[in-house]
């Protein structure tokens, strides 16, 4: 299965968006812990949050894990927890650029090289689609790594 149709599978099964990350200063032992939470859960009928769970949350085994208050774990524990936030965010937007990437690689019609640069420098094959290949090349580069499998 391509990476992009995984994660568009993933996409639709995941705790629904935006993700935020929230801070749990934890028991009176000098611990935190680090969350990932899903939007706002509502009443059925708009009013507020359900009971006292005011976030859907974000279950990650072995994530939300307790760290001493100020120590480096702490901070790469929220690095991490913005990182899968933030990435789940943009998820939907990247995944609308790969497609439009696709079609644009399938409908490439830029010519094939036809450098005379030796003749008389800059050609104009150089000048008109030298910077549309190198763009071309790069885009077809990443649409196939994001073509590997399981």
């Amino acid at each position: 299965m391509k990476t992009i149709e995984r994660l568009k599978q993933l996409l639709a099964k995941a705790t629904r968006g935006p993700w935020a990350t929230g801070w749990n200063d934890g028991d009176d032992d000098g611990t935190a812990r680090e969350m990932v939470v899903g939007p706002q859960v509502k009443n059925t009928d708009g009013s507020g949050v359900v009971g006292d769970q005011p976030f859907e949350f974000v279950y990650v085994w072995g994530f939300s894990c307790f760290v001493e208050k100020g120590s480096p774990q702490q901070a790469q524990a929220q690095v991490n927890a913005t990182l899968m936030a933030e990435s789940r965010n943009a998820l939907p937007a990247l995944l609308a650029v790969v497609e439009a990437a696709e079609e644009l690689s399938d409908n490439d019609d830029t010519p094939e090289p036809n450098c005379s640069c030796h003749l008389c420098p800059p050609c104009n094959d150089c000048v008109t689609y030298a910077g549309k290949r190198e763009i071309m090349a790069t885009m077809k580069a990443a649409l196939r790594a994001l073509e590997g499998g399981e």
